[in-house]
């Protein structure tokens, strides 16, 4: 049997997306009292481009990151 080869993949979002994401975690928080836990979904967008969303568990919501300029 083979061993398959350990891959990694890193995913980053811009200094501008980070700051939106705090904001609205800050609103969060905020209201919740709590940060809560977060899904972070990369989606590839069809080949073009790589739509970026962050669900909150918590407040049953969904930021959308994607950057459309960058597609």
């Amino acid at each position: 049997m083979n061993k398959k080869e350990s891959k990694e993949k890193t995913f980053t979002i811009s200094k501008d997306q980070v700051k939106k994401l705090e904001e609205w975690q800050g609103h969060i928080k905020a209201i919740y009292g709590e940060y809560g836990d977060y899904d972070y979904v990369f989606n590839s967008g069809g080949g073009i481009g790589v739509g970026i969303t962050v669900f909150s568990t918590l407040a049953n919501t969904t930021l959308n990151l994607t950057d459309y300029d960058n597609f």
